[in-house]
């Protein structure tokens, strides 16, 4: 009996602990901004972020399983903005490591803004994947040089799937480059405007 009683203690502690984590982020929260959770969200978690606009925030995720989640509207979206150039070179959401940083989920989420410099590769990207498998849902990218840019040659099984989003190409002095830059082994478009 003591030996059942012990096995479902440990059951117990094994299922608490694998439970994801769902984080908020808002104006009014306890967290105001994206970056403020990087550091203690779990492999699975789920951000939540408020409607309003996210100014120069920009993210290098570390966990993988990652599901992030805009609450805003097409009245009140959810925008995250970059004005200026991006420090990390990169983007505005980083992806970047295969095997830790897989399979982030984005949903319902502006990215406006993103650059980086012409002297530090002139590359900015709404999101920057160098991971494994990416899924991104009624996502906007606006006034950036790259609105999605996958990059790193280490990854030849890489799955893309882009869904319902929207693709502003700017004039050449807001010099979106490309809307989308892939080199996947399945890339997935469905429902995509690029304008």
């Amino acid at each position: 009996m003591k030996k059942q009683i012990l096995h479902f203690i440990f059951c117990m502690v094994l299922l608490c602990q694998s439970k994801a984590t769902v984080w908020q982020v808002g104006p009014t929260r306890t967290y105001t901004l994206p970056s403020e959770v990087r550091l203690l969200v779990q492999d699975g978690d789920t951000i939540y972020i408020d409607a309003g606009v996210y100014s120069n925030d920009a993210v290098k995720w570390v966990n993988k399983d990652l599901k992030f989640i805009g609450l805003g509207t097409a009245i009140d979206p959810t925008v995250l903005q970059y004005i200026g150039d991006i420090p990390s070179g990169k983007g505005i959401f980083v992806f970047e490591t295969p095997g830790t940083c897989d399979n982030p989920y984005l949903e319902n989420i502006v990215f406006d803004g993103a650059q980086v410099s012409d002297a530090n590769g002139g590359n900015g990207a709404g999101i920057r994947f160098q991971a494994n498998n990416i899924t991104v849902n009624n996502c906007k990218f606006m006034n950036c040089q790259n609105g999605i840019l996958e990059g790193n040659a280490g990854v030849s099984t890489s799955n893309v799937v882009i869904t319902n989003s929207n693709f502003i190409i700017m004039d050449t002095s807001c010099r979106m480059i490309r809307p989308i830059r892939v080199m996947s082994t399945t890339f997935t478009l469905e429902q995509v405007q690029i304008h």
